[in-house]
């Protein structure tokens, strides 16, 4: 958190770097950046770069995975946080270490189905996430499900900014 980022952004600021704190790097185009708050967006030339990307939540590679209603473990986790309970209970996919998170904060009363993302076959629905169809055919009904397959790297930016990326154990670099 941000305590753990104060002595870095000291570090940085004493060697002459400008630290944009809640800020997000939309767009790299050779040495400027466009940078965007909550309030507006800028452009800020920079002389070098260190890019932290961070990562996605992983998704899922079957009809219906881009329907409202499929989030990622994060989102799940974010939402549920604000007290914001689903109508009907949910389905989890993955054996990512949030997935096992994911069901003790649902518990039982909240979470129907807890799978593996290789039984999935489609998830149905026409405007929204209406059932899980399994391999195996069964058939799932739920408004939500969590996908909890892990993170991906987010190496979008480092790709606009020119630099080479290669696959390696775990993502990339």
């Amino acid at each position: 958190g941000e305590q753990a980022a104060e002595p870095v952004a000291r570090a940085a600021s004493e060697l002459g770097a400008r630290l944009h704190s809640r800020h997000t790097v939309v767009g790299i185009y050779e040495r400027t950046l466009l940078v965007a708050s909550a309030r507006a967006a800028t452009r800020v030339e920079c002389d070098a770069l260190v890019i932290a990307t961070g990562a996605h939540d992983g998704t899922l590679l079957v009809p219906g995975a881009d329907l409202p209603g499929v989030l990622g473990a994060r989102a799940s986790l974010t939402v549920l946080a604000r007290d914001v309970w689903p109508r009907r209970p949910v389905v989890v996919v993955g054996s990512a270490p949030a997935a096992r998170l994911l069901a003790l904060r649902l518990g039982p009363r909240h979470i129907v189905k807890t799978i593996d993302e290789s039984e999935v076959a489609e998830i149905e629905g026409s405007s929204a996430v209406g059932a899980v169809l399994l391999r195996s055919g069964e058939r799932v009904e739920t408004d939500v499900v969590a996908v909890a397959t892990g993170l991906s790297p987010a190496f979008e930016l480092g790709v606009q900014a020119g630099l080479d990326t290669a696959r390696v154990a775990g993502g990339f670099a």
